[in-house]
């Protein structure tokens, strides 16, 4: 490879970032009084300003600050966490434009016109460095400043307009009081965007993208058959000779893999935690940014009274029946995750991943459930005992398996 950089190329970083300077990743200058450290407060309040305008990547540096000051402060705790999901959100979008802008300019191809620069090289290294140095770090610092706010009795945050901006876009204003069950969301986002993040470091994702853009081809008129071709193009990817690492975990991967089942299961369980949390509060509702419309107004959450969130609102029948269907695969997928780590519900006998826990998702939304009881996967075993090819084996039996139950149209074998 020479060091030939297209235009292209040159574009896409150009908007990455522009990206990161619109989403403050750079941090701020320093504006303390040289002749005098400030109070926490003054930083405090400088992170409510900075959390006003939705600029998470400079509110973080401000609640940092106050907390380098004062450890245990509660307001600052829940401010980082604030300005992390905040910060998490921005980078979630750069990366998902990072992504389609690839993609658009690039295509399918693995290199540029004139044959002699690979431009996944130039991605994988920015898209690394946006995952572990930004998602890593702020959704472990994130964690941690939960854990900590959990631990105290009534944790708590009320502002008067924090603006939700995703791509760029500003999707709503979160106003009022944030308390438990919002900080236990807060901590789930957190939780299994950083435990999908860590699977993306550890695992070698080179492959022919070229394959992937073959869905865009698949009927799903017949779904059954549907998926079937969608079996089948997964197929051509793991046995594309042309990148026989896809999916293999190097070395160094293996300590941060162990950790990511409990991670991941931990999050699943937060999230069915969140509901039970807002179901078990006897506030005032209508200051809360997020919690259940107490339709009888008695104080306590009644069976069929909606919750509203912030973005989506009050919840209607058919939103809630959704989170319920996936409330319960989240269980199951907690249990799966947690099997063979300190947190095994069952540490005498195996439990793995049942994949029909997926059928109540699938039929809310007007598919049919049409995923055995026997078909499960060991997921506790691939965490315990880390292997190299374990995500891949594993794929491999599941295709195996579906591959019999659905076959494809023969368009794409």
């Amino acid at each position: 490879m020479n060091g030939f950089i297209s235009k292209r190329t040159w574009l896409v970083l150009f908007v990455l970032l522009g990206g990161l300077l619109a989403a403050g990743c750079f941090g701020d200058e320093d504006d303390s009084d040289d002749e005098g450290q400030p109070e926490a407060g003054e930083y405090l309040e400088e992170g409510r300003k900075w959390l006003g305008i939705g600029d998470g990547a400079r509110a973080r540096l401000a609640f940092l600050d106050a907390l380098e000051i004062e450890p245990d402060n509660a307001e600052g705790l829940y401010g980082l966490v604030l300005a992390d999901a905040l910060q998490l959100t921005d980078v979630v979008g750069i990366l998902t434009d990072y992504v389609c802008t690839v993609i658009d300019l690039f295509g399918p191809n693995q290199t540029n016109a004139e044959g002699d620069f690979d431009e996944t090289e130039v991605i994988d290294r920015v898209l690394q460095i946006l995952m572990d140095g930004l998602v890593m770090e702020v959704g472990e610092e994130l964690i941690a400043a939960a854990d900590a706010l959990q631990a105290t009795a009534d944790p708590k945050y009320v502002h008067q307009g924090i603006p939700v901006v995703v791509r760029f876009v500003l999707r709503d204003t979160m106003t009022g009081e944030f308390d438990r069950s919002f900080l236990a969301a807060a901590e789930c986002y957190a939780r299994l965007l950083t435990g999908i993040t860590g699977h993306l470091l550890t695992l070698s994702f080179e492959m022919d993208i070229s394959l992937v853009f073959m869905v865009g081809d698949v009927d799903f008129d017949d779904v059954m058959t549907g998926i079937g071709d969608v079996v089948d193009i997964l197929k051509l990817v793991l046995n594309d000779s042309g990148h026989p690492d896809f999916l293999i975990m190097d070395d160094q991967g293996v300590e941060l893999f162990r950790s990511l089942g409990l991670m991941l299961g931990n999050g699943f369980d937060e999230f069915a935690g969140t509901w039970a949390l807002i179901r078990a509060e006897t506030d005032e509702q209508t200051d809360d940014v997020m919690g259940y419309a107490d339709l009888d107004g008695d104080g306590v959450y009644d069976q069929g009274e909606p919750y509203f969130l912030p973005y989506f609102g009050v919840l209607d029948a058919e939103a809630m029946n959704v989170l319920d269907a996936l409330v319960g695969a989240s269980l199951a997928f907690r249990d799966a995750f947690w099997d063979r780590t300190v947190n095994d519900i069952d540490p005498a006998n195996s439990n793995p991943l049942p994949l029909s826990a997926l059928n109540p998702v699938l039929e809310v939304f007007g598919l049919p459930g049409f995923i055995p009881d026997w078909l499960t996967l060991p997921v506790g075993d691939w965490y315990a005992e880390p292997d190299p090819m374990a995500v891949r084996n594993g794929l491999q039996e599941l295709i195996d398996l579906l591959d019999a139950l659905f076959p494809g149209s023969g368009r794409f074998e």
